[in-house]
């Protein structure tokens, strides 16, 4: 029998920790970390992580200071099994009455939360609660409030049999309810002890086990959580047998006698009943459900049907009896506990939404001050400005929408890139004017196969398609900029349709679409000011573009408008290291001369490997000077074994460097902007070596060397 641990006193704040067991989604993390930050979350977290890769660089102190927080880093989860003991050994960390496990993609209501304390504090005949869980669906200026998900009532019964009868019959989740903590650290123990790899008898077992201890309390009259749909780990990826066809899958046999005997000893541990009476009381409720909800077919009647699996699965659950025995008989306290204030709601209820809009567009991806910019060389537009960072994935013939299979490339690599996105950084996406071009040159045969409306329709909806899945994949908005146009009036014509129907695809589905097609064609005559060449606009469309997403509360309203970069760097990301392009247009004379010296930077830096710096240890430290955007340093020679401090003279430049260091994750470079004067009189500490990428001449350039004359290090290079 459990122990009642009753009339110890807690403040409300030190009565609950959220669980949140992490399997990747980083983007996701980020996001509901920097919302417990926001609202100075109150209450204990405990982060059970079985992803890739240790996040501890990123979820740490500095990071999200106003969270009371433990992150753990555990192998990777490869399986179920190795899911559930990462489960069983977080929920040994909890020191709290209360726990709630929650998703790292979803939100939840603080009052909402203080509230369901409240609750089980008063009320000591119930193990959990839950109000209302409501889907919340993003859109570019506000939040929208979609069904609830849950609709059943309480499970009040006063037996524990009669809880768990209800709960078979309504399948209703307890996953987020407030429970006492005891129940799932002994629910956890025992799944883990039995080495369970089914996802499906968890999730079931999880609907049934806290009813052995106490009623549930169930209502959505109150804020309380929000689920945020389309980003699941689980569904549709066959880790999860669906219920209804558990009974004919390969884990229904082991599962089935697993839940008998969990479910059985449970009852019995726990209410003093017979453990054969336990068994068969429960196997008779489940197999009946189980069996009309598979449509197990048989010759005999449902109530014969059953008492064969009951006898059956009886028999096969002794097997397991004397593991769930050795957890059950673990010495636990119930959670019984008094809290030492009472709070008021109702005026907090009505600012619940308001704050989850607070941070997501006053704190959030609203107000960056700049957005990422993904697509094929029309990209190159807007890379005179701070205000954007410009990501080639490739040129208009291999990321397109002109069929399925280019489509699905065009994805892959966006969503490969947006796996490096800082945490709520909108995406904007610039396709679209190659499907118009190749199409009318027949490319593919594309004209003999389809007429121009069905191909506009095609290709407009697959671009929906991956915008949708990219908009799934990041916590800030995304945002379609329109096909541009060009000097070729039949593209033009053609074009203008394909932006009509990607237009109002896109209103359907709540997709910000920015159109500048009005400000720059005339008569369906491209104003020239605008081009570059026979393809491509030029920069100057960026002030048309930013005044577009101010208005659509896109981007930070107090951005200046104008270009304000003069280099016009272009970047293209590899899985291990990253390419700058240069790209010049009008305005750029000297462009093939910034592209040689680029090329020159490259294979200097590469020659350093076999030269100079293969002597240098792992963890040297080495001092850039003129790293420009930073894209020499990805072509260090093994530049992941080095501390790299880089800086510059140009403060955009080093604004641009910053950026991308941060979207490719770098965390062994660090950027500053310095002046000429600040480095010539700096107190510089011993470096193993100092770079410097030479781009000035005469007199400035003879004052980096007496600079760097003064800087103590072991190897001095110039490039």
């Amino acid at each position: 029998m459990r122990e009642n641990k009753e009339g110890f006193k807690v403040n409300i704040d030190d009565s609950l920790t959220i669980i949140l067991p992490l399997y990747g989604r980083q983007r996701y993390t980020k996001h509901f970390l920097g919302y417990l930050n926001y609202i100075r979350c109150p209450f204990r977290v405990l982060i059970a992580d079985g992803g890739k890769e240790d996040l501890s660089a990123i979820i740490n102190k500095e990071n999200y200071p106003n969270v009371n927080f433990t992150y753990v880093k555990y192998p990777f989860d490869e399986d179920i099994k190795s899911y559930m003991k990462k489960m069983r050994d977080i929920y040994t960390l909890v020191k709290t009455p209360l726990t709630i496990m929650m998703d790292n993609d979803d939100l939840f209501c603080l009052n909402g939360l203080y509230e369901g304390v409240e609750f089980l504090a008063k009320n000591n005949d119930y193990v959990g609660y839950r109000q209302d869980v409501r889907e919340i669906i993003f859109q570019p200026s506000d939040v929208k409030l979609h069904k609830s998900i849950y609709n059943s009532p309480s499970l009040d019964s006063p037996q524990p049999l009669g809880r768990i009868k209800d709960s078979i019959e309504s399948r209703n989740a307890l996953w987020h309810d407030i429970t006492r903590a005891t129940v799932h650290t002994e629910f956890f123990d025992i799944i883990s002890a039995l080495d369970i790899n089914d996802y499906q008898l968890a999730v079931s077992l999880q609907c049934y086990y806290p009813l052995i201890f106490g009623k549930t309390f169930r209502d959505k009259k109150r804020p309380y959580y929000y689920h945020i749909p389309g980003s699941s780990t689980v569904q549709g990826t066959g880790k999860l047998t669906r219920y209804v066809n558990w009974a004919k899958s390969s884990f229904f046999e082991k599962s089935a006698a697993q839940a008998v005997s969990i479910i059985g000893n449970a009852l019995s541990h726990h209410t003093g009943e017979d453990l054969n009476q336990s068994k068969i009381k429960f196997a008779k409720m489940f197999f009946n459900h189980v069996i009309r909800a598979n449509k197990v077919s048989g010759d005999t009647s449902l109530e014969e049907q059953v008492e064969k699996y009951v006898n059956k699965y009886i028999n096969l659950s002794f097997e397991f009896d004397e593991t769930v025995q050795k957890c059950l008989a673990k010495k636990r306290s119930y959670n019984l506990f008094e809290i030492d204030e009472e709070r008021s709601y109702d005026k907090l209820y009505e600012q619940s939404l308001q704050i989850i809009r607070d941070f997501t567009y006053k704190k959030g991806a609203q107000v960056d001050d700049y957005m990422i910019v993904l697509g094929d060389s029309h990209s190159r537009s807007f890379t005179h400005n701070t205000h954007f960072l410009s990501i080639f994935i490739g040129p208009g013939k291999q990321v397109n929408f002109t069929t399925d299979e280019i489509a699905e490339e065009t994805k892959n690599r966006l969503l490969n890139n947006l796996s490096r996105l800082d945490n709520h950084k909108n995406v904007m996406l610039v396709f679209g004017e190659p499907d118009a071009r190749l199409y009318l040159e027949n490319h593919s045969g594309l004209r003999d196969q389809y007429d121009e409306d069905t191909f506009i329709k095609l290709s407009t909806e697959r671009y929906l398609k991956v915008a949708l899945e990219v908009q799934k994949n990041i916590p800030g908005k995304v945002i379609v900029y329109n096909a541009v146009p060009c000097p070729r009036q039949d593209q033009n014509l053609f074009s203008k349709k394909y932006n009509l129907a990607l237009s109002e695809l896109c209103s359907k589905h709540d997709i910000s679409f920015i159109d500048i097609w009005n400000e720059v064609v005339q008569d369906n005559i491209l104003d020239e000011t605008y081009s570059v060449d026979h393809i491509h606009l030029s920069e100057k469309i960026t002030p048309l573009v930013i005044r577009q997403l101010k208005s659509k509360r896109l981007i930070d309203r107090s951005i200046e408008e104008e270009n304000n970069y003069s280099w016009s760097y272009f970047y293209k990301f590899n899985i291990d290291s990253t390419e700058s392009r240069i790209w010049g247009d009008a305005a750029n004379s000297n462009t093939s001369e910034k592209f040689k010296r680029t090329e020159e930077v490259k294979e200097a830096l590469l020659a350093l490997n076999s030269d100079k710096l293969s002597s240098l240890d792992t963890g040297s430290k080495i001092l850039i000077l003129q790293c420009a955007e930073g894209f020499p340093i990805y072509h260090l020679p093994n530049q992941n074994r080095y501390q790299i401090f880089a800086c510059d003279t140009e403060e955009n430049r080093i604004k641009m460097a910053t950026r991308v260091g941060a979207f490719t994750g770098l965390k062994n470079i660090s950027f500053a902007y310095y002046s000429l004067s600040v480095i010539e009189s700096a107190s510089w500490p011993e470096f193993d070596a100092v770079i410097y990428i030479a781009r000035e001449e005469g007199e400035r350039k003879d004052r980096f060397i007496n600079a760097i004359s003064r800087i103590p290090a072991k190897l001095k290079l110039m490039v």
